[in-house]
């Protein structure tokens, strides 16, 4: 079973200046994975980077920057909770200067491109986005 949970579209820059990401996140059917010690409940995700729009209107291309099933939401939260795409948008929007560089070793050459260019900036738009509308539902069922 693979049933879209959730549906969030950040748009960190000004339109036509840079691209707009899209978070799916998937149910797994109550699939658990072991991390940390402990059960969590799987999530399944893609991260789709749309770039920006040309003068006729078409966006250029989209990217795929990650998908899989390994991230685990916290017991607290629900999967299709706001702490559940905070929780996995700060796993998705690590860069080199926030961890060791073995992290990114198996990054592909445009995953390694979208973490030097725009992950720190999406990261900060994921918080501004959660903080300004807090206790709201901002993303698509």
């Amino acid at each position: 079973m693979r049933d879209l949970i959730r549906h969030c579209v950040f748009a960190p820059y000004r339109k036509g200046a840079g691209p707009t990401f899209h978070l799916y996140m998937y149910d797994l059917g109550g699939h658990l994975r072991r991390c940390a010690g402990a059960y969590k409940v799987a999530i399944g995700y893609k991260l789709v980077m749309s770039l920006p729009i040309d003068e006729h209107g078409v966006v250029n291309e989209a990217r795929t920057l990650f998908e899989g099933d390994d991230f685990g939401c916290s017991p607290l939260h629900s999967t299709d909770s706001n702490e559940a795409v905070q929780d996995l948008m700060a796993f998705l929007t690590l860069s080199p200067s926030d961890t060791d560089d073995e992290y990114f070793e198996s990054y592909t050459p445009d995953q390694t491109a979208y973490c030097q260019q725009y992950a720190e900036t999406l990261s900060v738009e994921v918080l501004n986005w959660f903080e300004e509308k807090e206790g709201e539902e901002k993303c698509e069922d």
